[in-house]
């Protein structure tokens, strides 16, 4: 388990790829998406990972990522998507 912001991450050059992401971005600063894209571009998810993202209720993640489930709970809804390798090879 790392408990740490992306960026703090990626400094630390302990590049290992990750089979279960939870991102609980500060709604305001839209980072949910930019974050996506760098975890995919620096080939930091596991085939078949799991990445679970906290939004703002009613928000829609524009994303390559497979949205497997999708729940609102209160004032904020949880994105479950599915990290798929063929799928992002073929883009």
């Amino acid at each position: 388990i790392i408990k740490s912001s992306l960026p703090d991450f990626y400094m630390s050059k302990q590049f290992e790829k990750f089979d279960l992401v939870f991102m609980d971005p500060p709604y305001e600063m839209n980072l949910a998406e930019p974050t996506i894209h760098v975890l995919i571009k620096n080939k930091l998810l596991a085939d078949n990972a799991i990445v679970i993202v906290e939004t703002e209720k009613g928000l829609d993640l524009n994303t390559s990522l497979r949205l497997v489930d999708k729940r609102t709970q209160s004032q904020s809804d949880l994105h479950i998507f599915r990290y798929d390798i063929a799928v992002q090879n073929a883009k």
